[in-house]
């Protein structure tokens, strides 16, 4: 079982967004930076699913918090890491509401259009 863990730290680069498999699988390859870390602290995540919501609004520079699940695995005597992004969250960006027209509202106010 893999434990739920999020890092913060600066987009240092993003991959294209690909389709894998027949069924059109969607990932994408994301690296961002650690600040605090000795010998250079850049960490590659794969997003997929819901992590791609927004994907296109991220830019190389944004500080983001990536929320992600480590795995790992052996094959043929070799072991590999994988840090699988569930989540990423951009600090400060503001969330769009759904704002619903009333036009009760506008005739209270007097505002005609």
């Amino acid at each position: 079982m893999s434990e739920s863990l999020k890092v913060t730290g600066r987009i240092v680069k993003l991959g294209p967004v690909e389709s894998r498999g027949a069924k059109g699988f969607r990932v994408a390859q994301m690296v961002i930076e650690i600040d605090g870390q000795k010998y250079g602290g850049t960490v590659p995540f794969e997003a997929s699913k819901k992590a791609l919501e927004g994907y296109d609004a991220l830019r190389v520079g944004d500080v983001a918090t990536v929320h992600f699940n480590l795995s790992g695995r052996e094959w043929n005597g070799k072991h590999y890491v994988n840090l699988d992004a569930w989540r990423i969250e951009r600090p400060g960006a503001e969330r769009r509401e759904e704002v619903k027209f009333d036009p009760a509202m506008d005739e209270e106010e007097g505002v005609s259009f």
